[in-house]
C-alpha cells in the first residue's frame, strides 16, 4: 500500500478475530457483546458476526446497521440506559428484548413500550484509574439500587442481571475486583428477598496499550474478575462489552510529513492528517496521547523530541507533544501511527475542508 495517498487507514480483520478469541479464551462462558460506538465499520462487524460475537447498542442507528448486515437479535442488548420512547418501541419491534435501565422513568418506558422484555440494572461503581469517566451520567447509586429492582417485580419486565462500567481505558486492573465487590451487596440484599438474577455485566472499559507497559495484561483484568466473581452469594452468567480492546490494535493510520519547522524551540512536524479527522482522541488529551509511532524505515539517527500536528487552522489539532523519532526526519517521509482502531473513523469530521481518511482492509487468516 506503499503507492496510495496518503492519509489512510488500514484495518487488519485477522486483529479483531484474534482478540475475539483471547476474550473468549480468557473468560471462558462468558458472553461477549462488541460496543459497537468504538469502530461501527461494516467490514469489523461482520467479521465479529461471523464467528459468533455478539453486540451492545446505543441507538437505533446502530440497530439498523447490525440488522442490516443480518445479525440475530437475540444477539443484541441495548444498553443505552436513557432511551427514548420512540427508540424503545423501535427496538422492540424489531424483536429486541434486552434492555438496560437505571431509574424509575426509563423502568415506565420499558414497561409501556417493551412489555414482557429482559432488563438489567446499570449501578454506578468506582472508576478510580480510568481515562474517561461513565459513571456521572449513567448508573443508579449502590444505595439505591435495590429499591429500584424491588419495582421491576410490580411491571411486566424481567430483571434479569446488573451491569456496570468502570471507565474507559480502565489502567487498573483491580477496578472490576473492587466493582464486583460493590454489587456484591446488591447481590446479596436482593437474594435475602427471593430475588436471584441470571447475569451480571461488567461493560467495558479493557484498555489497549497504545506503549508497551502502560496497561494491565488482559490476562490479569480476566484473573482478578474470576477471583472476584468466586465471592458472590451464587454463580452468575458473566457479560461483557469490550469496545476499544476489540478493535484498537486492528488498525494503523500512513500519513505524510507536509512540513518541519521550530516553534518556540520545539520541533514541530506538521502532518497531511489531522486529530479532527483521523484521531479525535488526541485532542481530547490536549496532544499527550502517545501513540507507538513507526519513521519511515529503519534508521539509526538519535532520536528527537517531536510535536505532531495536524495541517487545519486550529491550534487545538496537535496529535501529540511528546514524540520521540529519528531527527532526521523532513518534509516528504512518512509515518505511521499505530493503535488507532477504537474512536478514530468514529468521531472524525471534514473539519476545516480536510476529507476523512479513506480505509482499506486485510485479512491475514
Amino acid at each position: 500500500m506503499n503507492n496510495l495517498p496518503t492519509p489512510y487507514f488500514t484495518f487488519d480483520l485477522s486483529s479483531v478475530r484474534a482478540n475475539y478469541h483471547e476474550f473468549t479464551e480468557l473468560f471462558p462462558g462468558a458472553s461477549v457483546y462488541y460496543a459497537m460506538k468504538s469502530n461501527p465499520l461494516t467490514e469489523i462487524l461482520s467479521t465479529l458476526s461471523e464467528v459468533g460475537c455478539g453486540f451492545e447498542i446505543a441507538s437505533i442507528g446502530e440497530l439498523d446497521k447490525l440488522l442490516f448486515i443480518g445479525v440475530n437479535p437475540s444477539k443484541i442488548i441495548y444498553s443505552n440506559p436513557v432511551k427514548s420512547r420512540d427508540s424503545i418501541a423501535y427496538a422492540y419491534g424489531k424483536m429486541v428484548r434486552s434492555f438496560s435501565f437505571d431509574s424509575d422513568q426509563e423502568l415506565h418506558k420499558l414497561a409501556e413500550h417493551a412489555p414482557g422484555s429482559n432488563v438489567y440494572m446499570r449501578v454506578a461503581v468506582s472508576e478510580s484509574g480510568s481515562r474517561f469517566s461513565m459513571s456521572e451520567k449513567f448508573g443508579v447509586l449502590l444505595s439505591q439500587a435495590s429499591d429500584l429492582a424491588r419495582k421491576v417485580a410490580n411491571s411486566e419486565l424481567n430483571l434479569v442481571g446488573l451491569a456496570f462500567h468502570v471507565g474507559s481505558q480502565a489502567e487498573n486492573s483491580g477496578q472490576w475486583q473492587a466493582a464486583i465487590a460493590e454489587v456484591g451487596e446488591v447481590i446479596r440484599e436482593l437474594e435475602s428477598e427471593g430475588i436471584k438474577l441470571d447475569f451480571l455485566n461488567i461493560g467495558g472499559g479493557f484498555p489497549e496499550s497504545y506503549l508497551e507497559g502502560q496497561t494491565p495484561r488482559l490476562s490479569d483484568i480476566a484473573a482478578e474478575v474470576y477471583a472476584a466473581i468466586q465471592q458472590l452469594p451464587y454463580e452468575l452468567r458473566l457479560y461483557m462489552e469490550p469496545g476499544r480492546r476489540m478493535v484498537a490494535n486492528s488498525a494503523t493510520l500512513t500519513t505524510k510529513v507536509i512540513a518541519r519547522l521550530e516553534r518556540n524551540k520545539e520541533n514541530w512536524l506538521f502532518l497531511d492528517t489531522s486529530a479532527y479527522n483521523s484521531v479525535f482522541e488526541a485532542m481530547i488529551f490536549q496532544g499527550n496521547m502517545r501513540y507507538n509511532i513507526d519513521p519511515p524505515y529503519n534508521r539509526t539517527v538519535v532520536p528527537t523530541h517531536f510535536v505532531l500536528t495536524g495541517p487545519t487552522c486550529d491550534s487545538l489539532d496537535t496529535i501529540s507533544y511528546n514524540a520521540q523519532l529519528p531527527g532526521d526526519i523532513q518534509e516528504g517521509d512518512t509515518l505511521v501511527i499505530k493503535n488507532v482502531g477504537a474512536y478514530s473513523l468514529t468521531f472524525a469530521s471534514e473539519f476545516n475542508g480536510f476529507e476523512i481518511p479513506k480505509a482499506y482492509f486485510i485479512d491475514r487468516d
